[in-house]
């Protein structure tokens, strides 16, 4: 009998990922309060003080996890999409370099989360319909990983 192992959680091992490496020294801006959630944004941001701290929340996005077969169905490709959601009361310019932090922590690590092989910065969107003196911004990402083994003959 195969001992258990625990299903791995993508946003969990993107929210990780980005409190141990936010580069808070100095000039740069401080750390973000970093949640991943499985609820709708209203019900999550609601939980938190925008004037205590800027915020960051991570969801698995449309399409969730897709797994693709191959080679007569002994490995297959899986592929995550990860959303992650930004919330600041301080400027638009806190907006775009809490993106750019983001960012340079998916180029720098993007063949180091967890197990899998490769994370993909996709996009940015900057979004505008949100009330006064709150900005925000949703940015698109993937986990990807490649042939692994499932068994077969």
């Amino acid at each position: 009998m195969t001992p258990y192992t625990p299903e791995r959680i993508p946003p969990k091992i993107v929210s990780d990922k980005l409190k141990d490496n936010w580069n808070d020294w100095e000039d740069n801006i401080p750390l973000p309060e970093i949640v991943d959630v499985n609820e709708d944004l209203e019900t999550a941001i609601a939980r938190y003080n925008l004037q205590d701290s800027d915020l960051v929340i991570i969801r698995t996005d449309t399409g969730g996890i897709r797994e693709t077969w191959r080679d007569a169905h002994k490995y297959a490709d899986e592929l995550v999409n990860i959303e992650i959601v930004i919330f600041t009361m301080k400027d638009r310019q806190r907006l775009y370099d809490l993106m750019q932090e983001i960012r340079r922590i998916f180029r720098t690590y993007k063949h180091f989360f967890g197990t899998y092989h490769e994370a993909i910065y996709l996009s940015f969107v900057e979004l505008t319909q949100q009330q006064l003196n709150i900005w925000n911004g949703i940015i698109r990402t993937q986990l990807d990983e490649r042939r692994i083994y499932i068994g077969g003959e």
